[in-house]
């Protein structure tokens, strides 16, 4: 069927009568059509969520994928697009997902000597594995994880635990101002940069109402 398309293509580029060529043309149409329903264009390999063959070793030689986007999906659907250049040619066995219920492991040996991984050791909630899936697209790996509680609010995908700061004790007895130093100098440490930067202005404003507050004192006598 393609060399009669081929030759109707020849017969079009050199007809010149104007009835000749709609018939030549519909007749292409018609053909191109007919040609396209019998050869599919190529469908992003439908992976499981199972990984059924064991995990690559030796992972050091892998470097980890730079950057990831992720969004919250419909019906419950955590989406991941992992961009991983040239991944859809490579052979099947080259490309190796786990999803578990707490953690999602990616690998793709791009050469012999190695490849790309993909790794959260610790997703922000459980996901159900035998409901999540993966596709492999050209230049990039989607992942599709089906949340166990669908309703969960995921602020990101990675669980990250919260620096619990320590509250000082105050003595009683001791020098209230003294006291209260050391509970600033305390959340100073254990601060992050904005708790340091609130604690570094109020030190401040405080030393320079003391300054003024004895240069009055000093004026007044």
């Amino acid at each position: 069927m393609e060399e009669d398309l081929n030759e109707v293509k020849e017969l079009l580029a050199q007809a010149k009568r104007p009835y000749v060529r709609q018939l030549l043309t519909a007749e292409l149409e018609r053909l191109s059509a007919k040609i396209a329903t019998q050869t599919p264009p190529p469908q992003p390999q439908e992976e499981r969520a199972e990984q059924k063959q064991p995990l690559a070793t030796g992972l050091d030689s892998f470097k980890t994928v730079p950057s990831f986007q992720w969004e919250s999906a419909a019906n419950g659907i955590i989406k991941v697009y992992i961009p991983i250049t040239g991944v859809g040619a490579l052979p099947k066995d080259s490309v190796q997902v786990s999803i578990k219920k707490g953690s999602v492991l990616v690998i793709a040996r791009t050469s012999e000597a190695g490849g790309v991984r993909f790794a959260v050791p610790r997703l922000h909630k459980p996901v159900v594995p035998e409901s999540s899936s993966w596709r492999v697209f050209a230049n990039k790996i989607i992942l599709s994880l089906k949340k166990e509680e669908e309703a969960a609010f995921w602020p990101q995908l990675e669980l990250k635990e919260e620096k619990k700061m320590k509250t000082p004790k105050l003595d009683d007895k001791a020098d209230p101002t003294k006291g209260l130093m050391d509970m600033m100098k305390n959340l100073y440490e254990e601060g992050d940069d904005e708790m340091k930067r609130m604690i570094a202005k109020t030190w401040t404003e405080s030393q320079d109402k003391q300054r003024k507050g004895t240069k009055d004192e000093k004026t007044t006598e």
